[in-house]
């Protein structure tokens, strides 16, 4: 049973298992660094993922089915897109 929060490990095979797909643990760990990986909470030193954070990452990462790669997908929520910003509407 996989529980609400999980370690490095445990989000990496709940990763694989609905994507199909490893992720390295140094790759996971550049994300929280650098950003755009999941959420995560801390406890002390430990680093914990909440489930549904993992299952937010993993369908924001989605595309949408595409018949060629020059095929733009399905569009996602407008809650995903980014306005542009004064300088870049010019």
């Amino acid at each position: 049973m996989i529980s609400d929060f999980m370690n490095e490990e445990q989000a990496r095979d709940y990763i694989k298992s609905r994507v199909g797909h490893p992720m390295s643990r140094s790759h996971l760990r550049k994300l929280r660094c650098v950003g755009g990986g999941p959420e995560f909470e801390k406890w002390g030193r430990f680093v914990t993922y909440p489930r549904e954070a993992l299952d937010a990452w993993i369908e924001g990462r989605f595309s949408g089915r595409r018949r060629s790669t020059s095929d733009k997908g399905a569009q996602k929520d407008a809650s995903f897109q980014v306005e542009p910003s004064d300088s870049q509407a010019a």
